[in-house]
């Protein structure tokens, strides 16, 4: 078993070099504006044998860190300068971080109330994320490694926002227009690796009296899918 050992300020700054060249436009501007030089910050008792972790970027109370046991960057709270609030597991790249940011902060300057999203998933105990990015030609949205006592296990994602609409069966259709073609690939993936894949609306809910409720269009599309490769569906409601 190889010796685990922190990155050093060199590395990481090589890393972040090559990553940030797939931004561009505004999503390169704004990594620019928040980003700070390389600095350690405390998170006990996970960053302790590392001395703590890389801090590369800072945004209201919130800052963007780089997990080199899970190698990957995260974001996460701080209240005093310095310490980390809250450990996370994500093995995102810099440029899906600054994409999730980015797009939150838009839809807060566009007074969106809901942030609602879907997401396909394939979920296991430990097995290798890369595999089914390679064999599904899919770049992921979020890589997660089964830790304790969290995450519980470990999930591959793909993601896609869908901010306030009432009118789920567009997204739905988006996700299948990716996926559909690739049942084969899935099941295979499932066999050999042992794993689920589950169907994940998570959804906003304004209360208001005066706004339609959700409408999800699971139709005969939506049917066969889920039903060609076992997903399960699963719903998680929230009101605002």
């Amino acid at each position: 078993m190889e010796r685990w050992t922190a990155i050093s300020k060199k590395e990481l700054q090589a890393l972040i070099e090559q990553e940030e060249q797939k931004l561009v436009g505004v999503f390169l501007n704004f990594w620019q504006l928040i980003r700070v030089p390389l600095q350690k910050w405390v998170l006990s008792p996970e960053g302790d044998k590392g001395v703590g972790f890389w801090v590369v970027a800072i945004f209201g109370q919130q800052v963007i860190w780089y997990n080199d046991i899970e190698e990957g960057f995260n974001i996460s709270e701080y209240k005093t300068h310095g310490e980390i609030e809250e450990y996370g597991g994500e093995q995102d790249q810099i440029n899906w971080v600054i994409y999730k940011i980015y797009n939150h902060i838009e839809k807060l300057n566009h007074n969106e109330v809901g942030d609602s999203y879907l997401y396909f998933a394939f979920k296991g105990d430990y097995f290798d994320t890369n595999a089914i990015t390679e064999l599904l030609r899919i770049q992921p949205t979020s890589v997660k490694v089964k830790n304790s006592p969290i995450p519980k296990s470990t999930t591959w994602s793909y993601q896609i926002e869908m901010g306030s609409v009432i009118d789920f069966e567009t997204y739905i259709h988006d996700l299948l227009n990716i996926f559909e073609s690739r049942i084969e690939r899935i099941n295979q993936l499932k066999n050999e690796l042992q794993l689920t894949t589950i169907l994940q609306f998570v959804i906003e809910i304004d209360t208001n009296p005066n706004i339609s409720t959700p409408y999800f269009g699971l139709n005969q599309r939506a049917t066969n899918f889920l039903c060609q490769t076992a997903t399960d569906v699963d719903y998680d409601l929230y009101k605002v």
